[in-house]
């Protein structure tokens, strides 16, 4: 089932969001110490190893689950730790570490100054207080300063995904009920101002019944990055505490070229394994670098980006190609030989 302008999921009357939250935070422990937590890896959803380890160790049964796929929108991960603490400010942080005041990220300090997201902020942190609870919330910060390869308009914008309540992850069933989160405290001809709330939630696209129909939904011509495909009513893990969580990439924001490697009986194992890791270095591998750590802002730089973009790389062509295991440390250097090819790709987002 698609959905129309008006889901089905945001119309849940207020009053029953705000008891799904209750009930929440009823379940869980309260208030805490707050440290950083870094967003979980996204694996592509033909990754068959991945789903297969699901499917064999885990008690769900995929499906039989609800489905719900999102945007996935082409920015910079943001997460914002609100604490129960009337004490603490505030804390921003971008994928892989926190922010400090003086570190300019895609101008998110001016973005998160301005309404309405400095009003959100200020609302969830008065939640957070009065019901003793911390927020982590998670989102996508967008626009014309970050990557330039969606036309999302002429102002950054952020766009909430995934919000932990308590540091436990909720169901996006639940993530969902954050519109009758900010609506708490607010005198009622608050809401009759234009405002929704929805505006700054990732949109949801379908909701599907079953694991296989949903990794067939359709994106051919799809605007947009692609879409993320998980369970909508239950968060669920593996064993080793991954969660199953997927995304569908537009073809045009692959991190992997498709290019048949030509078949040379003279060429060795390794040399083959180094024309198709070339393959994992491309265009949109370095942009998706540049949107976790911000941007390069001079040469100087550049060994710690192309160090980042080879372990990218990396990470990605091994889960690929499991028999590098048997390779010895020596030839996968060679394997691995592409310092040339990202440093090139770098130059053309040096700022200075």
């Amino acid at each position: 089932m698609k959905y129309g302008k008006a889901t089905i999921i945001l119309n849940i009357f207020c009053l029953t969001m705000s008891r799904i939250y209750d009930i929440v935070i009823a379940l869980h422990k309260k208030g805490g110490v707050m440290n950083f937590k870094r967003y979980s890896s996204i694996e592509n959803h033909n990754n068959q190893d991945f789903i297969t380890n699901f499917k064999q160790h885990c008690s769900d049964d995929l499906e039989e689950q609800t489905f719900i796929i999102t945007e996935k929108i082409d920015g910079a991960n943001i997460q914002f730790m609100i604490s129960a603490d009337e004490n603490e400010r505030t804390i921003v942080c971008k994928r892989n570490s926190q922010l400090e005041t003086y570190e300019d990220f895609f101008d998110i300090w001016n973005v998160i100054a301005g309404e309405p997201y400095n009003w959100l902020l200020q609302q969830l942190k008065r939640i957070a207080v009065h019901d003793n609870v911390n927020f982590r919330l998670f989102g996508e910060l967008y626009g014309p300063l970050i990557n330039k390869r969606i036309n999302y308009g002429d102002e950054q914008k952020i766009k909430f995904f995934d919000v932990y309540i308590n540091d436990v992850l909720q169901p996006q069933s639940v993530f969902f009920t954050m519109p009758a989160v900010f609506s708490r405290f607010l005198p009622e001809n608050h809401l009759s101002k234009e405002f929704s709330y929805e505006d700054y939630l990732v949109k949801p696209l379908a909701s599907i019944k079953g694991l296989t129909a949903a990794l067939d939904y359709d994106i051919e011509g799809f605007y947009g990055e692609g879409v993320i495909i998980q369970p909508y009513t239950k968060v669920i893990r593996n064993f080793s505490g991954e969660r199953f969580i997927l995304k569908k990439k537009s073809q045009q924001f692959k991190d992997i070229e498709h290019k048949k490697i030509k078949d040379n009986s003279e060429q060795t194992q390794i040399s083959i394994l180094n024309e198709e890791f070339k393959l994992y270095i491309t265009e949109n591998r370095v942009l998706d670098t540049i949107s976790k750590h911000g941007k390069i802002k001079n040469r100087s730089e550049l060994g710690k980006y192309i160090s980042l973009v080879l372990k990218d790389a990396i990470e990605d062509f091994n889960k690929n190609h499991p028999e590098v295991e048997n390779i010895a440390e020596k030839e996968l250097k060679i394997v691995y030989n592409v310092g040339s090819s990202i440093a090139n790709l770098l130059l053309k987002f040096v700022e200075g």
